[in-house]
């Protein structure tokens, strides 16, 4: 979201951003306002938070919404409706089926209490086809745009070795390492990637597994109870991490990972192409793209399919590595890089415009 913003900005489309007082690590980013959360709590605004964020939106012709189940969602559309202004949602995968299964009865509250009204007026924003198709299946009539998601990309890509301090991992030359870097969630599939991990065992001898995020909803430790148990030792989750330890991470990295249950479209894949990582995805992470460029191995949501290649990739060329690596950032430039989605966003946002006025 601030990535965007910043990069619609450097595009010369104006932009002005309002972001919950409960995401610490964004700063200030330029043309933007931190709302006040009630109680901390990501999904509640006091008042005067909903005083200014209707402000905001009654001197703008085009307001995004990121998510679903927010109570701003609930001002947002309200001030939308109010002063006429096209309102977008995207909802980021929160409509795929693992996502909602979780959680189900707090969800159709929430629905009920803030989200439904919304749902007829807004247009929405699908990352891919399938998202699309997500949404269409609970509203027949919506009106879609699908733009992906975009990434800024790094300014080297440059491999790393050692280590880096506050963090507990080393990066060895023999080593070959794998890394899971996003929150750390049941529908992250972690406990089936750990699982295959363990099933693996002697072939992923000269491998390491780095799991790396906050903890969302108790996976960390039951992950950690689990090394524990089958007395892991090349198997290491070190929590949150800032922007330098990330960049250390992904550079130090061979393989990028992410055995998830559901996504709408990883940016956390995205972002690990664009450092010519190579990736292992599941096919809920619904991005052929990888595959077809050459760029990673997809697998079923299973712990036999993610087994299966992690070995693959354990027992890959390096060679052939970095050729994967390379396409991967071949294809983030080509079609992902955020100054091109930003631009696109901005031109299917005005079609929208231009046709609900």
């Amino acid at each position: 979201m601030v990535s965007l913003h910043q990069a619609m900005l450097r595009q010369g489309i104006p932009s002005y951003l309002s972001y919950s007082g409960a995401e610490s690590d964004v700063g200030q980013p330029p043309s933007s306002i931190k709302l006040t959360a009630l109680f901390a709590n990501r999904f509640l605004f006091g008042w005067n938070s909903a005083a200014t964020l209707e402000k905001i939106i009654s001197a703008v012709d085009v307001v995004h919404v990121h998510g679903l189940y927010t109570y701003m969602n609930y001002i947002a559309g309200r001030a939308c409706r109010r002063y006429r202004r096209l309102l977008v949602y995207h909802p980021h995968g929160t409509l795929a089926p693992a996502y909602l299964r979780r959680g189900r009865l707090k969800k159709w509250l929430v629905l009920k209490a803030f989200e439904q009204g919304n749902f007829s007026f807004a247009s929405w924003r699908a990352l891919s086809q399938v998202e699309a198709g997500q949404i269409r299946s609970l509203m027949p009539n919506a009106r879609i745009i699908v733009v992906p998601n975009g990434v800024d990309l790094p300014r080297s890509t440059e491999r790393v070795f050692g280590g880096l301090a506050n963090l507990p991992v080393r990066a060895a030359a023999g080593k070959r390492i794998f890394l899971f870097l996003s929150r750390v969630a049941f529908v992250k599939g972690l406990d089936l990637l750990l699982a295959a991990w363990t099933q693996a065992g002697a072939k992923l001898a000269a491998c390491e597994l780095w799991i790396a995020g906050p903890d969302f909803d108790g996976t960390a430790s039951a992950l950690r109870e689990r090394i524990e148990k089958d007395g892991l030792q090349n198997v290491t989750v070190m929590g949150k991490v800032d922007s330098l330890e990330k960049d250390w991470l992904l550079r130090a990295a061979h393989v990028f990972v992410l055995p998830s249950r559901g996504e709408g479209q990883s940016a956390a894949i995205l972002e690990a192409m664009a450092y010519e990582r190579p990736i292992l995805l599941t096919d809920r992470c619904y991005f052929p793209e990888a595959a077809a460029a050459n760029a990673g191995f997809e697998c079923d949501v299973s712990t036999r399919g993610i087994e299966a290649q992690l070995i693959r990739f354990a027992e890959i060329a390096s060679e052939r590595l970095e050729t994967m690596g390379h396409n991967a950032r071949g294809l983030i430039e080509e079609k992902f890089e955020i100054g091109r989605v930003a631009e696109s966003l901005d031109k299917e946002a005005a079609t929208l415009l231009k046709a609900t006025c």
